[in-house]
């Protein structure tokens, strides 16, 4: 049947817009800590866990009273999330996301790129914006949570992503930076730290998996149940990694989806997405695009 091939050909890192779950979560957090709404060194109330939210009940798998606002991320909160989105305000929070131009094209060189959806700040009920912190109600692609990411890898600069660098045309060769666009988005100070936070969820959260020896490594799991007409899925989810792993001289952005991963437990992006960061850290280390520090304190060149 030629029209079950069809979806081959789509390039789905920049068509296929879907609710991202916790990978997320940086992004609030970064549009909270922007505008002083939340300090690194305080802590947060996340209720032992548990926590009702409309007719719902929202469960932490870190069970915990309380929480410093590095271990929201760390351990993936989402009632810490709630906390910290009931401090913004509809327009604080959207606007948040469109700083890291989610709900825009990321100008990739690639036709058919979709925008994706962002709500609107003036319908944004108060249960929309706490489900909006931890990565539901909104729609993005691959390609912009992987230039979103790499704001925090790169200063705090937003660069437009490029699949390629220049064409051969009549005997010579011609750039295609030209377009390119790089804009500081986020402080240094404010990149340095969401740096550091996404560094501890490999080092010490949901993220161990990933760790490799004298590799400066960070970033975020996210696992989002897929939405269909009837609603949420039960049994079908999206798995994701989005971070970055790091020498003293190259530094490398890297995403990984896993659309409706089907072995037991994998729907977890820890057990899905992660190996498979992983695995990518290992091929820049074979292939030489990646030299591992030999200093054992290799996270003090973030300090």
């Amino acid at each position: 049947n030629r029209g079950k091939d069809l979806s081959v050909l789509n390039a789905s890192a920049i068509e296929y817009g879907y609710e991202a779950g916790s990978v997320i979560k940086p992004f609030i957090f970064t549009t909270a800590l922007r505008l002083g709404k939340i300090k690194m060194d305080e802590v947060i109330n996340t209720y032992g866990g548990s926590y009702k939210l409309g007719r719902f009940t929202i469960k932490d798998d870190h069970k915990m009273d309380k929480m410093t606002m590095e271990e929201v991320i760390r351990y993936s909160s989402n009632i810490g999330m709630i906390q910290i989105a009931k401090r913004l305000n509809n327009i604080e929070i959207v606007s948040g996301l469109k700083i890291f131009k989610f709900g825009e094209k990321s100008g990739i060189d690639l036709p058919y790129e979709q925008k994706g959806e962002i709500p609107n700040p003036k319908r944004l009920r108060d249960i929309e914006k706490s489900v909006l912190s931890y990565g539901y109600g909104l729609k993005t692609t691959f390609i912009q949570l992987l230039a979103a990411y790499n704001v925090f890898n790169n200063d705090g600069f937003y660069i437009t992503p490029r699949l390629a660098e220049k064409f051969y045309q009549n005997g010579r060769f011609t750039n295609l930076d030209n377009d390119v666009k790089k804009e500081k988005i986020l402080s240094s100070e404010a990149a340095k730290t969401m740096q550091n936070v996404l560094i501890n969820v490999i080092e010490k959260g949901t993220g161990k998996k990933a760790i490799t020896q004298g590799i400066i490594a960070g970033g975020k799991t996210g696992t989002a149940r897929i939405a269909e007409r009837q609603g949420y899925t039960s049994n079908r989810y999206n798995a994701s990694f989005f971070g970055f792993a790091n020498d003293l001289n190259h530094a490398y952005t890297i995403g990984v989806l896993v659309r409706h991963p089907t072995k037991p437990y994998s729907y977890y992006a820890a057990q899905s997405a992660l190996p498979m960061f992983k695995d990518v850290v290992d091929i820049l280390i074979n292939e030489e695009f990646l030299t591992p520090i030999q200093d054992n304190n290799q996270t003090s060149t973030n300090n």
